[in-house]
């Protein structure tokens, strides 16, 4: 069968350290989120891919800290970066969180062309994913477990650049809700 996101995982290489969804789960989530994305979970499920430059996720982790960042209950971030920038489903559309500058950017795309042709795109993955960046942060620091990501010390928001020398592996949950507290 013909994945539907098989362009971006030509382009990033195939899906690894994949958690299966349970049935409650992927069930859980239908009709809040798009019906294109609760089928690649069920296909691939939550997983790194471009060892770890993105990971699908599991909602659930991920929404008390949203909290802090978006106020809708009905928002769920369903895909990250190696840096612990969030994709977001809300109020039927797409959005992306900089969790480092605080920006939150809406795609006017769905599901499929987001990962099939905006997180192909050269421009894309190098101005706003950072690509460059996160594979010289994973051959410094070394590969990122499901619980990590790449950040910087001292943080963008507080003055830090965006430099190797600054570049930090931290546990990515506390590292969110740290950078929710300083953007206030």
């Amino acid at each position: 069968m013909m994945n539907d996101l098989n362009e971006f995982y030509t382009h990033h290489g195939k899906p690894t350290d994949c958690i299966q969804p349970s049935e409650d789960q992927s069930h859980a989530y239908t009709g809040l989120l798009p019906d294109a994305l609760i089928k690649q979970w069920r296909e691939t499920g939550w997983c790194n891919v471009g060892d770890g430059f993105i990971w699908l996720v599991d909602p659930d982790p991920f929404h008390p800290i949203l909290r802090y960042w978006i106020e809708e209950e009905d928002a769920f971030v369903f895909a990250r970066t190696g840096f612990g920038n969030l994709f977001v489903y809300r109020n039927k559309s797409i959005g992306f969180l900089n969790v480092h500058f605080g920006q939150f950017t809406t795609f006017p795309v769905d599901f499929i062309t987001l990962f099939n042709q905006v997180m192909i795109d050269p421009e894309f993955i190098n101005d706003v994913l950072d690509k460059k960046l996160f594979d010289v942060a994973r051959q410094k620091l070394g590969t990122l477990e499901s619980d990590e990501c790449y950040s910087f010390n001292p943080a963008l928001a507080l003055g830090g650049d965006k430099q190797e020398k600054h570049l930090i592996k931290v546990k990515m949950l506390p590292q969110l809700l740290i950078l929710s507290q300083v953007h206030g």
